[in-house]
């Protein structure tokens, strides 16, 4: 007779208190001075350098606690497809319009899950970092 072996617990890490500041802790990172909500933090990637601004992370915080309860990046739609097959979050449906003529990727807003382990949050928000950065 066949036995169900017992599922092993998934050990998740959570973010923890540090996440905000590794957020605006990143090179060309700065964070909005003007904001519509107490409660919600944007970041972008103003890389002068490159010659390029672009809004990156959007984080909705309770004034309870340092942790964020809401994680949206800016993705290509390729990548917001794999993270969302992955079960990471979901894309809005809304595009980000391209910025002019040149050919690149189309950009969607991606909302992560903020329950998901702390290295799938982390490997959306540098995967949105680096197509920011490649996009210039």
């Amino acid at each position: 007779m066949w036995k169900r072996q017992p599922k092993a617990s998934v050990d998740r890490t959570l973010i923890s208190d540090d996440f905000l500041e590794w957020v605006a802790n990143m090179p060309y990172v700065v964070e909005r001075t003007r904001s519509s909500s107490s409660t919600v933090r944007v970041y972008d990637i103003d890389c002068e350098p490159l010659g390029h601004r672009s809004p990156w992370v959007i984080l909705e915080c309770s004034p309870d606690s340092p942790l964020p309860t809401g994680i949206s990046v800016l993705l290509p739609q390729s990548l917001a497809e794999k993270a969302a097959t992955a079960g990471w979050g979901h894309s809005y449906t809304h595009k980000v319009p391209k910025r002019d003529s040149v050919d690149r990727p189309a950009r969607v807003v991606f909302r992560i899950d903020a329950l998901a382990d702390r290295r799938y949050i982390e490997t959306v928000v540098m995967g949105s970092y680096r197509a920011l950065i490649a996009w210039t």
